[in-house]
């Protein structure tokens, strides 16, 4: 028995998954000459529009890939590389600049496990993925917009980190204790 095969994963469904996978990289190879033509004609700025390009093609192709094979690591991959690409685009031509919107790298775990959720079933360990990136990212946010200083910044992450390490230690001590 192949690994594939191990894995629930049939000839077909390989197939159209490396289907997917290659036609995508021709087409962003495609889009990326275009690019690279057009930066060369009017200096647009080549990597300013190749590497959102590059994210959010390899998103597309993840994304329909997870779904034909049912894979939830291809679903959290692509919900990675989508937010990092909107991050990219909003960074390269929002105006602000990667200073004001690097919160949103730092949430791109808790997209991806919010997407991927429904198609695991694991409700509470994507919960807590998504509440543990959420926070922080919504505290590092707390810099960008309000401008509050790193001085507040940087303690309440660590207290909130080491409070969830205390919470995980706490939850696993009361486990064990049951399984005794």
């Amino acid at each position: 028995m192949s690994e594939d095969e191990k894995a629930g994963l049939s000839k077909q469904k390989r197939v159209a998954s490396n289907l997917v996978f290659a036609i995508g990289l021709v087409l962003t190879g495609i889009v990326l000459l275009i690019c690279g033509i057009f930066d060369s004609i009017n200096s647009c700025g080549f990597f300013d529009l190749a590497i959102p390009l590059f994210l959010i093609s390899f998103f597309a192709m993840l994304f329909i890939i997870a779904f034909i094979q049912k894979n939830t690591v291809a679903l959290y991959l692509s919900m990675l590389f989508l937010t990092c690409g909107i991050g990219t685009i909003l960074g390269n031509f929002s105006g602000y600049g990667y200073e004001k919107i690097y919160p949103v790298f730092i949430a791109s775990p808790a997209v991806a496990s919010f997407a991927t959720m429904f198609m695991s079933r694991e409700f509470r360990f994507h919960l807590w993925v998504f509440s543990f990136f959420g926070i922080i990212s919504a505290i590092f946010m707390l810099q960008t917009i309000f401008d509050v200083s790193w001085g507040i910044i940087i303690p309440i992450t660590v207290v909130f980190v080491g409070a969830c390490g205390l919470s995980l230690s706490l939850i696993e001590i009361r486990r064990n204790r049951g399984n005794k």
